[in-house]
């Protein structure tokens, strides 16, 4: 299944991703 960029839920999810990888990265490196 591939989404269109303009999904919703697609850039719903990449946000959700990204917020991730930035807690992660401030929790493991906390500066």
């Amino acid at each position: 299944i591939s989404y269109p960029t303009d999904d919703p839920l697609f850039n719903n999810m990449k946000e959700c991703l990204l917020s991730k990888m930035i807690y992660y990265n401030m929790v493991k490196d906390p500066s």
